[in-house]
């Protein structure tokens, strides 16, 4: 008889899934948001939300910043976090949202390419054609 492994319910999935909706949700009043008002205003409404969350974190969590080796890789990954919303908010502003989100949306072939060179990842033949799946959405809607 063939025995099928079991597959382990990935931890990961639920905040995934939570990641997707969220972004959808906030590219979108992004995108009403900057209606009335300029991309930089919106980064300055950002910043209050970090604030606002981080307060929560350090008040209602007990969470502490440690002087760890990971601590400048995460305060750089921070900086990045910021110029990734002002870089979309900048495209919001000038494009239909229907059409940049799903370009902006394509970041995973970057970060695949990054993961490879940086993290020594493998890439799978299946991630490649999910690479390309992904490249060739893009090019739909864009052209």
């Amino acid at each position: 008889m063939i025995q099928i492994p079991e597959r382990r319910t990935a931890s990961w999935l639920a905040p995934a899934l939570l990641y997707i909706a969220f972004i959808g949700i906030a590219q979108v009043l992004a995108k009403v948001a900057l209606e009335d008002m300029a991309w930089q205003e919106l980064v300055l409404w950002l910043a209050i939300g970090y604030v606002t969350f981080s307060v929560v974190l350090l008040v209602g969590f007990g969470v502490r910043l440690q002087a760890v080796p990971g601590a400048r890789w995460g305060a750089l990954s921070g900086v990045f976090v910021v110029a990734i919303f002002v870089a979309l908010s900048v495209a919001l502003e000038q494009g239909d949202v229907s059409e940049v989100v799903p370009v902006a949306a394509s970041y995973p072939v970057f970060t695949a390419v990054l993961a490879v060179i940086v993290l020594r990842e493998r890439m799978t033949v299946r991630r490649i054609l999910g690479t390309v799946v992904i490249v060739g959405g893009v090019i739909a809607i864009t052209i």
